[in-house]
């Protein structure tokens, strides 16, 4: 190519299905040519070639201004000088399909099936491959890309990153315990995966022998964990808190719940190892640590001060009164979900107030604590009925108040119930509702009623009635 007395060569391809020339940008900075916009693309009017193949070199007309001529000027085009359909059909080249090539300046010269160009064969291999990696991820969400690893190398090295990002490993079934098996036995080798490290999600639920000694395999295996699920499983204690705390920085949701009728196997987590991950995890969004008791309640309010960021928090059955709720209000500001279940030690103002000042909480299973004036089999009941029944969180939970709901609530439901029956079903209700009065055992008193066979449905007013009878018997 020629650019007044300096030469440049490059290699030009010859492409039969482009409808264009082109030409790199960074060559045409080279040769300090002016080019304009014409239909939104950079074009180059005039252009000298000297057409070199196997060893003859010869000049090539440009046949002055024609549009045919012109190259656009493309930052990354297959190869230096792109040579198209109208640049061939100016030179008058004649295509040879039978001995496939095509003749022009009387040489022949043949097809090839692939360029020379190393960067443009470095430019489909990601193509094709970032394709491949959207497909791959959607056999990932439909858990079905473990048999597409043997399909060949390149799906193996796009899957296999893909396939170590999220692990689940729950102990129920024959499988889910396999799988659990072999990973465990990754864990106690000393070689490392090449992918491991790719690991972000990582569940393992229902384990009791997870001792201190296998998670600690874990975190050296996979350094980039900020998922980490250990729902329901046991037997690690607070060394493991301290190697999370020392190892996830980044972590954003961690799940401790215990099964409260399981032992803890040897390992007991406490406050000690809470307050580790306190000033550690500061990017903490959720967090479960339900039926811990061994957790005292400035460890939990050190934890909720230090994770500003906290969005679900689970403090089932832990022991925990108004102080901790104060300290939520005060320092979890982005707080959306918040589960009391069986803490009765805390009063309904202090959630008011933490509703008040943030009112997008959500607040799940809260009991007041004046319901343990009475015994803990009545006050179980009565937790259980408001739940069932839906009562709202803020409600009144007294004797009274219950049985004033649920005497509307009963009244609703039958009466939705006679509105099903047919007539010609043969269900008959008698004396099904009269006036309700102020005492506590109104609801059992009133409910009379003859059910038909051929009714089963009219049943649930008597086993939800028999409900109310046991918890008044406590």
């Amino acid at each position: 190519m020629k650019a007044g007395c300096k030469f440049y060569t490059v290699k030009a391809l010859i492409d039969t299905s482009s409808r264009e020339n082109s030409i790199r940008r960074s060559l045409v900075d080279k040769l300090e040519m002016e080019y304009t916009e014409y239909k939104e693309k950079n074009r180059l009017e005039c252009l000298d070639l000297s057409f070199l193949y196997e060893g003859k070199d010869r000049l090539v007309s440009t046949n002055g201004d024609d549009v045919f001529n012109d190259f656009v000027v493309i930052e990354k085009p297959k190869a230096d000088l792109v040579l198209g359909l109208p640049w061939l059909w100016l030179r008058g080249a004649k295509i040879d399909m039978e001995k496939q090539g095509l003749t022009i300046y009387g040489d022949f010269v043949p097809f090839c099936e692939e360029t020379d160009s190393s960067e443009s064969k470095e430019t489909n291999d990601s193509n094709h491959t970032e394709l491949l990696e959207q497909i791959l991820h959607f056999l990932a969400i439909d858990k079905s890309l473990y048999p597409a690893l043997f399909v060949s190398r390149l799906w193996y090295r796009c899957g296999a990153p893909i396939l170590w990002k999220r692990i689940e490993l729950k102990k129920g079934e024959r499988k889910d315990c396999t799988r659990l098996k072999k990973f465990m036995k990754i864990v106690r080798k000393r070689q490392k995966p090449v992918y491991s490290s790719n690991l972000t999600y990582l569940e393992i639920s229902h384990y009791r022998q997870l001792w201190d000694k296998k998670v600690k395999g874990i975190m050296c295996l996979s350094p980039n964990i900020v998922h980490l699920d250990l729902n329901f499983s046991t037997g690690f204690s607070d060394k493991t808190l301290n190697r999370i705390a020392e190892s996830y920085p980044n972590l954003k949701y961690l799940n401790l719940q215990k099964n409260e009728y399981v032992s803890s196997n040897m390992g007991i987590i406490t406050g000690e190892g809470l307050f580790a991950i306190a000033r550690s995890c500061h990017k903490l969004e959720y967090l479960n640590i339900s039926h811990r008791t061994d957790i005292c309640e400035l460890s939990i309010c050190k934890v909720i001060c230090s994770c500003p960021r906290l969005q679900h928090l689970s403090l089932s059955f832990c022991k925990i009164t108004d102080i901790t709720i104060k300290e939520i209000a005060s320092s979890c500001f982005n707080l959306k979900y918040l589960d009391l279940e069986g803490c009765g030690n805390i009063s309904k103002e202090a959630v008011d107030q933490l509703i008040s000042l943030n009112p997008n909480v959500h607040v799940e299973n809260f009991v007041p604590n004046w319901v343990h004036s009475l015994n803990n089999g009545a006050s179980y009941a009565i937790h259980n009925l408001a739940r069932r029944l839906g009562i709202p969180h803020d409600a009144p939970r007294d004797v009274a108040s219950l049985d004033n709901f649920i005497n509307d609530e009963l009244s609703r439901r039958l009466d939705c119930i006679l509105a099903r029956i047919s007539p010609r079903s043969g269900g008959r209700l008698y004396n099904t509702w009269h006036s309700v009065d102020n005492n506590q055992n109104s609801v059992i008193s009133q409910i009379h009623r003859q059910p038909n066979r051929r009714s089963p449905r009219i049943n649930f007013g008597r086993i939800l009635a028999d409900q109310v009878e046991w918890y008044r018997s406590n």
